[in-house]
């Protein structure tokens, strides 16, 4: 026998939630493409882009708002290309976050690539929970953080056996 889902089950159903928090991500998928803007006939350049998640920035347990294992979770960003500056207040787009994080560059200069030279890379994304058009909760990225290199320590230590009673003060 065969059971056809209504449409309600079709919506909710297979797509639990991640908590918000920030999640380690690494790209798997990165496509420009020229798609039809949102709500609107006119077109635009876009780069979409699929995540896989891998950790939590805080090396907490990965779950979903279940509490099953979340690790391989997959979310997804559509970027506009026409949309790469700042804000009014001087917060780089999210996609100038995303290049630019992604690719290690300073935010303020922004990397030339290729939507490919993407494919491997890690970053942070804050997720967030909202409800779509449709009335399902999703998750949502609001900003793109970058790892932080670790600094290595240019300082040489010097060995020096002289005692403070040596000292001439």
């Amino acid at each position: 026998m065969i059971k056809i889902p209504t449409k309600e089950e079709t919506e909710t159903e297979g797509f639990i939630t991640l908590p918000e928090d920030d999640y380690l991500l690494e790209i798997e998928e990165a496509e420009e493409k020229n798609q039809k803007k949102y709500q609107s006939e006119d077109m635009e350049d876009v780069l979409n882009v699929r995540f896989k998640v891998k950790g939590l920035r805080d090396d907490g347990k990965l779950v979903d708002d279940e509490g099953e294992d979340a690790t391989g979770r997959k979310l997804f960003f559509t970027g506009r290309l026409e949309s790469l500056g700042f804000q009014q207040d001087g917060t780089p787009s999210k996609t100038r976050q995303l290049l630019c994080f992604a690719m290690g560059s300073d935010i303020n200069e922004g990397p030339e690539l290729e939507a490919s030279d993407l494919i491997g890379k890690k970053l942070y994304g804050q997720v967030i929970k909202k409800m779509n058009t449709k009335g399902v909760m999703t998750n949502r990225i609001v900003r793109f953080i970058p790892i932080k290199k670790e600094k290595k320590d240019d300082i040489p230590v010097v060995e020096d056996e002289t005692s403070v009673e040596d000292l001439p003060f």
